[in-house]
């Protein structure tokens, strides 16, 4: 952990989820430390009920729950010193890693 993302050995920054038992969801919180502006994604991520949608569905924003329903997106403004949690389906839950014992890592970049 705590390694930049190198584009010669992007699996240096996959790591694996853990499962999702009771809802079938995963929050990731995105954190910019940092003095500079970035736009993370999750590659492959599908959000959504009973009809899943590619994309992360948004629910706060700097720990403060934003009103509504949540935004669904396929990546996320953070600004300097700013944070967001959203929610993804578990991988192993959505049928696109059928068969498998353990779901592969997700690639965020």
């Amino acid at each position: 952990m705590g390694v930049s993302f190198d584009q010669s050995a992007s699996w240096k920054s996959q790591f694996a989820t853990t499962p999702a038992l009771a809802t079938g969801s995963v929050l990731v919180r995105f954190v910019n430390a940092g003095l500079r502006m970035h736009v993370p994604s999750i590659v492959g991520a599908i959000t959504g009920g009973t009809a899943a949608v590619p994309g992360v569905s948004l629910i706060a924003e700097d720990g403060n729950v934003l009103p509504g329903v949540p935004k669904i997106q396929s990546e996320v403004f953070l600004a300097a010193g700013k944070t967001q949690d959203v929610l993804i389906n578990d991988p192993r839950s959505s049928g696109l890693h059928s068969g498998r014992i353990r779901s592969p890592p997700e690639p965020v970049y």
